[in-house]
C-alpha cells in the first residue's frame, strides 16, 4: 500500500508534534521535580517582614523650590528624625526618591543631592508609576512638588514571596514652607496632618 504525499506530510507532522510534546513533558517534569537551590528563592530569602516607616521624597529638576538648599537641609533633618522614631517604634526605616522628570537620568542626577535612598523612581514625569502610586491615583494628594509622603507599611512574607503589604498614609507635606516647618518641629513625635 502506497501513501500519498499529503498523507506522508500529515504523519511526519504528527511525529514532530509528538516528539516536541514528549520532550516538553520530560523537561517540565525534570524542572518540577528538581529541588530548588538556595539561589532559586532570592526574593523570599532577601525579603524583610514586619513594620516599616517609609519616607518618600518627591521633586523635579525643573522645580525651583526642589532645587533649594533649604529643602536639602530640611530633608536631611527629617530623615534623621524619622529614622530615630522608626528605631524607637521597632520599625525599619525606608527612604524612597521620586523624581518627576521625563528623563530618568536627569531625575537620578537630581535625587543625588538628597543622599542615598533604598529605592529610586525616575522617568515618565507625572504619569510615572511612582507619581500614580503616591500622588495621583492610589494615595491621592496635591499635585505639586516638592513634597514628602510618609507611610507606615506592614509587610508579610510567605514561603513563596511577599504575601501582603498593608500601607497607611501617615501624612504628606507639600511645598518648601510646609516641609521646612515640619523639619523645624521634627524633634517631637511624628504627627502629620493629611
Amino acid at each position: 500500500m502506497s501513501l500519498s504525499h499529503s498523507t506522508k506530510r500529515v504523519i511526519l507532522g504528527a511525529v514532530v508534534v509528538v516528539c516536541f510534546a514528549g520532550s516538553f513533558v520530560i523537561t517540565s517534569e525534570r524542572l518540577l521535580n528538581r529541588r530548588p537551590s538556595s539561589d532559586a528563592e532570592p526574593a523570599v530569602a532577601n525579603s524583610k517582614e514586619g513594620k516599616e516607616l517609609v519616607l518618600i521624597v518627591v521633586g523635579s529638576s525643573k522645580c525651583g523650590a526642589s532645587q533649594s538648599r533649604d529643602l536639602e537641609a530640611a530633608v536631611k533633618k527629617i530623615r534623621q528624625g524619622l529614622r530615630t522614631q522608626a528605631t524607637d517604634n521597632h520599625q525599619r526605616f525606608v527612604t524612597m526618591g521620586l523624581a518627576l522628570d521625563e528623563d530618568p537620568e536627569v531625575g537620578l542626577e537630581f535625587l543625588r543631592k538628597f543622599g542615598s535612598f533604598d529605592e529610586i523612581m525616575t522617568g515618565g514625569g507625572w504619569t510615572s508609576t511612582g507619581s500614580l502610586a503616591y500622588i495621583v491615583r492610589d494615595l491621592p494628594g496635591r499635585r505639586a512638588v516638592p513634597q514628602l509622603v510618609v507611610l507606615e507599611r506592614d509587610v508579610a512574607i510567605s514561603k513563596t514571596g511577599v504575601a501582603a503589604v498593608q500601607s497607611t498614609l501617615v501624612g504628606r507635606k507639600v511645598g518648601l514652607d510646609e516641609i521646612a516647618a515640619f523639619a523645624a518641629g521634627i524633634s517631637v513625635p511624628l504627627a502629620m496632618a493629611r
